[in-house]
């Protein structure tokens, strides 16, 4: 979580650059103590889900590479799109689509924390016809 002076885009950038299992443990444990700092009703299943979730998302912003490499050392799932070792990353239509959907306020589950067991949103939203599956052999997420 970010301390008064940063932002959570600033806070988070610090996981991206980590490259060591040990420093995103630290990073990790240090960032579910702050959010249960902040956010007291969280218990530290959610807490923990939600910093996972929190710096997947950020990760999508980045190269391909730098989000497995988030991915794999955090145990995490990019929110959105899911794993990119199992689902590759989308494309850019699949991406656009996303946001657009987001846009329009087609999404109502993205304050909760992701469970990733159940489906990726991609998943959700393809299964409810709000995005187009019909994109071709590895153009979106499953």
């Amino acid at each position: 979580m970010p301390t008064k002076r940063q932002t959570s885009g600033e806070f988070y950038a610090r996981a991206l650059e980590i490259t060591d299992e040990r420093e995103a443990r630290v990073f990790f444990d240090e960032s579910v103590r702050l959010t249960l700092k902040q956010w007291p009703r969280f218990s530290q299943e959610e807490a923990e889900s939600h910093v996972k979730s929190t710096i997947a998302y950020y990760a999508g912003y980045y190269s391909n590479d730098v989000r497995a490499r988030v991915e794999r050392l955090f145990n995490c799932v990019h929110p959105f799109f899911g794993s990119i070792e199992r689902d590759g990353p989308p494309s850019p239509d699949a991406a656009y689509q996303m946001g657009q959907a987001l846009a329009m306020g087609q999404l109502t589950e993205l304050d909760q924390p992701i469970d990733p067991r159940r489906k990726t949103l991609w998943e959700r939203l393809s299964d409810d016809r709000i995005i187009q599956p019909e994109m071709g052999q590895g153009s979106r997420p499953h």
